[in-house]
Parts: structure tokens; sequence; C-alpha cells
């Protein structure tokens, strides 16, 4: 019975992730409320002993995607609460061409991977692992929005936004972290960031922030 038990929710774990995904979008969150009741109920009942290995790896994406989707909406409602506050919503400015991006992280991998997911982009990507070479650049270029991790050795994201905004550059700046803290929000609006975006990084939901602020 426990098996069966833990098989039906596996199986019904890709509806329930796309009912919250829509839940999220859509920011009814009553909705969201009785999806999770559902997930929290079915999981309360199941004592799967030997049987939940067999499915773990199911539960875990599951569970990891989920925290995940919390986590953006928990940061969305932050910035958002800060702008109705404080400032008016930025007006994209025109341009012609492709608008272009400088990234900077200390991770090559993940560099690399942003590489990937903006190769069919609109966009002009340029990257850089250090807060210095980022400052270099600016030397003779003028990026249309700036793509930073927070979590740097040496400089961080947050010293190299404010050291980006002394320099005069007044360019949209998109925090990356997979921190969603409000230590680590507070700190990105003080720092004038536009927006904070979780890692792993999806691709629909940085296409659209670009969109919005580029």
């Amino acid at each position: 019975m426990a098996e069966n038990e833990l098989k039906t929710f596996v199986d019904n774990l890709p509806e329930q992730v796309n009912k919250m995904r829509e839940a999220l979008e859509n920011r009814r969150y009553v909705d969201l409320a009785n999806v999770l009741t559902n997930v929290c109920d079915a999981l309360s009942v199941i004592d799967a002993g030997n049987a939940a290995e067999k499915y773990h790896e199911n539960v875990t994406a599951f569970v990891e995607q989920f925290i995940l989707d919390v986590s953006t909406l928990s940061i969305e409602v932050q910035m958002a609460a800060h702008k109705l506050k404080h400032e008016k919503s930025r007006e994209p400015a025109a341009r012609a061409g492709k608008p272009n991006i400088l990234a900077v992280d200390n991770s090559v991998i993940f560099l690399n991977t942003l590489k990937r997911l903006l190769a069919d982009a609109p966009y002009n990507l340029h990257c850089v692992t250090t807060a210095e070479d980022a400052l270099r650049y600016l030397e003779k270029n003028r990026p249309d929005v700036f793509l930073l991790d927070i979590e740097m050795p040496v400089t961080d994201g947050y010293e190299l936004a404010r050291a980006i905004k002394q320099s005069g550059r007044d360019a949209p700046i998109i925090f990356i972290t997979g921190n969603s803290e409000r230590e680590y929000i507070d700190k990105a609006i003080e720092v004038g960031a536009e927006a904070v975006l979780m890692k792993p990084l999806r691709l629909n939901q940085l296409l659209e922030k670009l969109k919005e602020i580029v």
C-alpha cells in the first residue's frame, strides 16, 4: 500500500508542479496554497520504507523546483514592495541594434551556461570573471544592462555595483544569486539593483526581465 501511495504521488508531481507554476504566474496565492495543502496531505500519508528510495530522485526534483519557485516569488515581492514605495517604473531606453549585456560571475561554468541560454536571444553578451575585469571593460564600453553575481571573491557584486554607479553608468543592474534572504535583497536594493534573479537561472525568467527593463 505504501509503495502504491508513493507511486501515485510521484506520478501526479508534474500536474502539481504545473498548477503551482500557473498559480505563481497569475498571482493566485489561494490556488497555490490549495496545491501545497494537497501535496502536504499526500506526503503525510506516505510511509514507504524501502519504496521511498525508488522514487527519491523524483520527489527531490519536485522539492528543489518548488524551493526555487517560492524563492523567486519572495524576491519579486520584496523588489515590488520597494519599487511601489520608493521608485517609479523604469522605462526601457530606445536604442538601435541589440542591447549589450555585461555579465560578471567568478564561475566560468555559469557564464558558459549563460552564453548557451542567450545564444539565440537578441542581445550582445560579454562575460568576465572578476570585478576588476568588469571595470576595465567599462573604460571603453557602455553596456545597456549588467548581470552581476553577488558572492564573488575579492570584490563582491554589491561593491561592483557601487563602483559602476560611481563611474557614471546608469544602466540597470540585475543581480543573480542563490540566496533569497531579506538581507541579500535589502543590500541589492540599497546599491540600486533593478532586479534579482535566482540561480539556477531559467531562460524564460531572464528574457522576461530583460525585455521589461532594457
